[in-house]
């Protein structure tokens, strides 16, 4: 009777165990491994390689297909990178795109020599070209959107701007004040470019008419207030990645029919997302953890390990 009844017991409990379904695998993470990094920017390579700034050191960190922890592509010491924000890989001329900019602390001509539009070569990460930003350190050089033919557009956040960068020269293609604060940029497959403001939450197209000046901006309005929006990167057919930096953000499928705009979060997506970039169905972001830097009452507090962070590639909530 006893042996019948633990029998009974273990059965049952089989059959619970074969019930339960399995644990979730953990979201992929690939580990930075050094502290403040702050990386604010994240782009891929065609092969899969992710390529990230950091706006604590300038170091440019680099994680190819299946490491576990990136390491430093190219270091602060011999690029002179003091603060990285945007990381932009172009593929089709193999040149990586970089925003130097200062830090808030030094001495004007210390920060009017670091900001600049920075290339580096893919690869090797050898340096290409330097060509200061307009307007020196009154301006910010935050991310890049590269044109077919090679031209690539920065979002200038300080005095409201989109940079045009041809060659080696690069000049102020649109001012408004309704870019005050843009960050992120990204064309579309029709060529419509398309930029989010981080500090007035507001979205804008335009695009490039026949002789090269810029077609007046068009300002899209969300279904809700966008939460900081930082980095965006146009993924195919209308869809966008976009980052939301603030309390209540993460990573947002954003997709444009029109002038119709939607919005559907990534299930993970971690708050304080700077910047994400697809690879296949899964979106790799970074949490740049910026308050940290910004917020007098976070001065000097340890804002922990920094990572990239994957996420698969489908409507959340």
């Amino acid at each position: 009777m006893r042996r019948a009844r633990w029998m009974g017991l273990a059965v049952a409990a089989g059959l619970l165990g074969a019930a339960a379904p399995p644990s979730p695998p953990p979201p992929p993470e690939i580990a930075i491994p050094q502290p403040r990094v702050f990386p604010e920017s994240i782009t891929a390579t065609r092969d899969g390689t992710l390529i990230v700034g950091s706006a604590g050191n300038g170091t440019i960190w680099r994680a190819r297909p299946g490491d576990k922890a990136a390491t430093i592509f190219i270091a602060p010491d011999s690029s002179g990178l003091v603060s990285v924000l945007g990381v932009f890989a172009d593929d089709r001329h193999g040149l990586l795109y970089v925003c130097s900019n200062g830090r808030r602390s030094d001495p004007t001509e210390a920060r009017d020599r670091a900001a600049a539009i920075r290339l580096f070569d893919l690869k090797s990460g050898a340096p290409v070209r330097n060509i200061p930003t307009p307007g020196a350190s009154r301006s910010l050089c935050n991310d890049f959107a590269v044109a077919p033919d090679g031209t690539a557009y920065v979002a200038e956040t300080l005095r409201g701007s989109i940079i045009r960068v041809r060659g080696d020269k690069a000049d102020v293609w649109i001012a408004d004040p309704r870019l005050a604060g843009a960050d992120g940029i990204a064309f579309d497959d029709d060529g419509q470019l398309y930029v989010t403001s981080v500090t007035s939450g507001r979205m804008f197209r335009t695009g490039t008419n026949a002789d090269g000046s810029a077609r007046p901006l068009v300002e899209l309005i969300p279904p809700r207030k966008l939460d900081r929006p930082d980095g965006l990167r146009h993924i195919g057919r209308g869809r966008f990645l976009l980052a939301e930096a603030g309390d209540q953000g993460g990573i947002t499928l954003m997709t444009v029919k029109g002038d119709t705009v939607t919005l559907s979060p990534l299930p993970g997506g971690r708050t304080g997302t700077t910047s994400a970039v697809a690879l296949g169905k899964t979106s790799w972001a970074v949490a740049g953890k910026l308050r940290y830097r910004t917020d007098p009452a976070l001065a000097g507090q340890d804002p922990g390990p920094f990572a990239i962070y994957g996420t698969p590639i489908r409507a959340g909530r």
